[in-house]
């Protein structure tokens, strides 16, 4: 009779320590080769801004994020073959740095508040609804703080949850893989390279010449509009963006999310954009959203530039999609909830000593850490926001319960769910009737502790597989947390300085969602504008259904639409949503001619288009700023 997993096993401690014993005889090579060393912190920098370069764009542009965990184990390994430190006969670059450098930059391209949360907040206070925007110096501390947490909770679940439990985490197990791989065939790992580097370069130029070139020669244009006269009841095409957007980003995204996703943003985007937008115009609704909004929008009305005017009531049917879909798996997940409490509990069990106890960091360091942590919480919502001191308390404890879950899920399907996490924050604040700013810091403290909780798991998971020291892995997230709030910082502040948060060009459908969802949770039905109330409920409706076909596997998944895809769709621009389907279709082509090919190049080739892309992008931005242009020009 096996031990149920929701209940604590009494023989769990004496299974830890001959496990970790195991563990030390057998895999631990942290006393044998370099780790920690002035030349990976150097690399990590490198791959941590690399990283936030492309998250912050991406995010920003369509809501999804790349930890980049695989990426960076491949371009770490490049740049030092370049440098030529991987066959240094003194000191070759080992796996384990390799594990370091990769963790470095995983933890930096967590740092997901810099996508929702902070441009939600910016959006706000334009509207008038909260006191001010943050300052840069608010952004850093913010996603340091609230990272910083993420990582102090994830340290005492690792015994239980890596050692003892033994669960999968897909991501932290294949970075393994793919750093024993590159090792012992490097040849490999450089033609992986150099697969990326051709499809980076092209997407680099191809949005340099669209977005950041002030040369002779004509802009390559944003946008194409093959449709115009061709789709019944739609206008002029560019009105309702009905076009093929000219991003290798997208393309390439489409191509590495695959056809399912690719196809339920199509649903999603014809729903919004050819059936809905041209009713709301026809019966005046936009025309009322736009005089609700000030002057700005009814400009915006005046020249045919619907979007930021269209996603102020399409918003409502996505929360309503994406946030039930969200809630409603976690519902479907209840037994995940239940062990992962159980493992908390029996976690306490082995206390913070045991055969490996002088390679972590002590209970001592880690409460220190907890304690600073909790206290610039404390100082970011306090004094800088004025939030109740009350609800500083209270919410970095409900993070830590909400952690608790991701972790869980994330070891078990690979699937962070950082959003629900965050929107279950929001509404519990908003049902106290705290106000916008509160329901939205409190979310957002959430879903970045446990977006960082996660990602620490995954990497403790590839430190634990390759036998890395665990204090050591530690101290690279913490490196990576730290360069990580300094850069996403400086990268988000040059965005929206060069283009409008909510725009086509920006349109930061993850704030919009936690922007909307802060306001109904504030002014109740007040904030919806004419007809989105019966939306908001259909959209419910919709992804309830779909989340409990998809998750008590009722249907087979191919001939079911990703709720969380549908819901995106409707917030930003469809010629964004046509470029991801036809990479998408693209994928399916190229996996039914040769599937492995495929499995193995996909990744390469939407990583590829998303670096290009966005190190072009910020650069693009620098240069609008720099010859004058930016947001509102």
């Amino acid at each position: 009779m096996t031990e149920s997993p929701d209940r604590p096993n009494p023989g769990q401690v004496d299974q830890l320590e001959q496990e970790e014993r195991n563990w030390l005889e057998g895999v631990y090579r942290g006393d044998r080769l370099p780790e920690l060393s002035l030349r990976v912190v150097l690399v990590g920098l490198v791959l941590s801004v690399l990283t936030i370069v492309f998250n912050v764009y991406m995010g920003l542009k369509t809501g999804w994020g790349e930890g980049g965990a695989i990426i960076s184990v491949i371009l770490g390994f490049t740049i030092m073959k370049l440098f030529g430190q991987v066959d240094r006969k003194d000191r070759p670059f080992s796996e384990l740095e390799n594990n370091i450098s990769q963790t470095m930059a995983s933890a930096s391209g967590s740092l997901g508040n810099i996508v929702n949360v902070i441009p939600a907040m910016f959006l706000l206070a334009s509207a008038g609804i909260i006191a001010r925007a943050p300052t840069t110096l608010d952004i850093i501390l913010w996603c340091f703080f609230t990272s910083l947490l993420g990582v102090v909770f994830a340290i005492p679940l690792r015994k239980q949850i890596v050692v003892v439990e033994k669960l999968v985490f897909p991501t932290g197990t294949a970075a393994a893989k793919t750093i024993q791989a590159v090792h012992a065939h490097g040849e490999e790992a450089l033609s992986k390279a150099k697969t990326l580097f051709r499809v980076a370069v092209p997407s680099f130029l191809i949005t340099w010449f669209r977005d950041g070139w002030i040369g002779p020669l004509p802009h390559l244009p944003a946008s194409w509009y093959p449709f115009t006269g061709m789709i019944p009841g739609v206008g002029a095409a560019q009105t309702y963006m009905a076009g093929l957007s000219i991003s290798p980003f997208m393309l390439t995204g489409g191509f590495l999310f695959g056809p399912r996703v690719g196809t339920s943003l199509l649903i999603g985007g014809v729903i919004a954009w050819l059936v809905a937008a041209p009713r709301l115009m026809a019966n005046g609704v936009l025309e009322t959203i736009a005089n609700d909004f000030g002057e700005r929008y009814i400009n915006f009305l005046e020249t045919g530039y619907i979007f930021p005017i269209l996603v102020k009531w399409t918003m409502w049917p996505a929360i309503g999609v994406m946030v039930s879909a969200g809630i409603t798996m976690t519902a479907i997940r209840w037994p995940v909830i239940k062990r992962a409490f159980a493992s908390m509990i029996a976690g306490t069990k082995t206390g913070g000593k045991g055969a490996i106890s002088h390679l972590e960091l002590s209970f001592k360091w880690l409460g220190l850490v907890f304690l600073f942590a909790m206290a610039g919480i404390l100082y970011m919502l306090t004094v800088r926001f004025g939030v109740p001191w009350w609800i500083g308390i209270l919410t970095p404890i409900m993070a830590f319960a909400l952690s608790l879950i991701a972790v869980r899920a994330t070891g078990e399907t690979d699937i962070n769910p950082v959003g629900t996490m965050g929107s279950i924050t929001q509404i519990a604040f908003g049902l106290a009737q705290q106000g916008a700013t509160t329901n939205l810091m409190a979310g957002g403290i959430s879903a970045s502790v446990a977006s960082e909780s996660a990602d620490m798991m995954q990497d403790l998971k590839t430190g634990w597989l390759l036998g890395s020291t665990p204090r050591k892995l530690v101290i690279g997230q913490l490196l990576g947390v730290t360069a990580g709030a300094v850069f996403a910082a400086v990268v988000f502040n040059i965005m929206i300085a060069a283009h409008d948060i909510g725009s086509a060009t920006l349109p930061a459908p993850a704030a919009i969602t936690w922007e909307g969802l802060a306001r109904m949770m504030e002014k109740g039905a007040g904030a919806l504008p004419p007809g989105a109330g019966p939306a908001l409920l259909i959209g419910i409706l919709v992804g309830t259904v779909l989340t409990y076909l998809d998750g008590k596997k009722l249907v087979p998944k191919k001939y079911l639409p990703s709720a969380i895809s549908v819901g995106l769709a409707m917030i930003v621009p469809f010629d964004f949503v046509v470029a991801m389907f036809l990479g998408g279709i693209a994928m399916l082509i190229t996996t039914r001619r040769n599937p492995a090919w495929a499995a193995e190049h996909a990744a390469l080739i939407g990583s590829g288009g998303i670096v290009g892309e966005g190190l072009a992008g910020v650069l693009a931005a620098i240069t609008i700023l720099a010859t004058g242009g930016g947001a509102g020009h």
